[in-house]
């Protein structure tokens, strides 16, 4: 008889528990379906803001001198991956599809390469045996990971930080680094449908604080902590 696996714990869980999350599994992991309804969500995230726990995501920290060609021939991409870039493609080996991934050009030879939490073992496993040119690491656990959504996004965003994030100068599928209240931090920006969005990765370590940062930084905006049913519906859309 198998054993059965135990549900992996993000950073926030005890955060979640506090806020009365109602907790499912995720692809492995213990994540919130909902905090109050899916519906009160969706209308508070399309009406203002909305976060939402994304660190189950598998991540994988990728540098080499020749990282531009390496990942285009590991995303089967044509066109050059400029720093500040993040590109969604498949990605294959063997000829099997191993599912899409997105791949955020940090610097001339640093990358992050992000999947869904489902696709850790085979991502892995591709980068370990791929010919390209570079050193991949496993981050998936060393990295949380959240995602501000909604048309108020940026104003709570901007409150934490010094990189510019507006929507004319930092556009969708762009990327940088820097603090987010004094942590060392990825941006990401990543729209959902019409919604604006951005994606930050950031040390384990500091779960609770930036999300305490960021709900603070929300509160006159009436930021919603938001589970995936509801961020499930609006990806639908």
């Amino acid at each position: 008889m198998s054993t059965p696996q135990l549900a992996k714990l993000t950073a926030l869980y005890h955060k979640h528990l506090d806020l009365n999350g109602a907790m499912a599994d995720y692809e492995g992991w213990l994540l919130p379906r909902h905090y109050t309804s899916p519906e009160k969500e969706m209308e508070a995230t399309q009406d203002s803001v909305g976060l939402y726990d994304i660190s189950p995501m598998a991540k994988f920290d990728v540098k080499g001198r020749e990282i531009d060609p390496s990942l285009r021939k590991l995303v089967k991409h044509s066109v050059p991956i400029q720093v500040g870039d993040v590109i969604e493609a498949s990605i294959s080996s063997h000829g099997t599809s191993r599912g899409e991934v997105s791949c955020l050009r940090l610097a001339h030879d640093h990358a992050l390469i992000v999947g869904s939490a489902n696709q850790r073992d085979s991502l892995s496993k591709v980068l370990e045996h791929s010919e390209v040119c570079f050193h991949a690491v496993d981050v998936t656990s060393g990295l949380a990971a959240l995602v501000l959504i909604g048309p108020r996004s940026v104003d709570v965003l901007s409150k934490l930080t010094e990189l510019d994030i507006s929507p004319n100068s930092f556009s969708d599928k762009k990327c940088i680094e820097g603090g987010v209240v004094e942590i060392h931090a990825i941006v990401a920006r990543s729209d959902l449908g019409r919604l604006l969005g951005y994606k930050i990765y950031y040390g384990w370590e500091y779960g609770e604080y930036l999300w305490d940062a960021i709900m603070e930084a929300g509160h006159e905006h009436k930021i919603a902590p938001i589970g995936f049913e509801a961020v499930r519906v609006l990806a639908s859309r």
